[in-house]
């Protein structure tokens, strides 16, 4: 899990069992966006259309 420290400056890979005791220390959980509610808008082309264009 991802953590803040206390002032913002650094931000660690937490292991689970480390989790509780870095929060009683003023440690913050960092958002984390899930996957499946990301989703891209711009579409990926086709090697040929990046070669040749949309001719």
């Amino acid at each position: 899990m991802k953590m803040i420290s206390p002032d913002g400056k650094v931000s660690i890979e937490a292991h689970p069992s480390k989790v509780e005791s870095l929060l009683n220390m003023g440690w913050k959980e960092e958002a984390v966006h899930s996957q499946d509610k990301i989703k891209s808008s711009s579409k990926k082309k086709s090697k040929d259309e990046v070669k040749y264009g949309d001719s």
